[in-house]
């Protein structure tokens, strides 16, 4: 694609004017933006009633088998 140095100029202005334009328009296209997060770095764990547990102390022991 040739341009003559008089186009390839405008289309350079033309860029630049975008550059600048776009922040304007749109805080989509601002470069810095304070993003201000507020969170919580506490976790609380806690259970309503007690968990049921299972006695595994009488439970049946399946040997495991040797390896080759």
């Amino acid at each position: 694609m040739d341009l003559a140095p008089n186009e390839l100029l405008f289309i350079r202005e033309k860029k630049d004017y975008l550059k600048w334009l776009a922040p304007r328009v749109s805080s989509l296209f601002q470069e810095k933006q304070k993003i201000d997060v507020k969170s919580d770095s506490v976790v609380k764990i806690s259970w309503e009633s007690e968990p049921e547990l299972i006695d595994v102390s009488t439970a049946e022991t399946i040997p495991t088998p040797p390896k080759d």
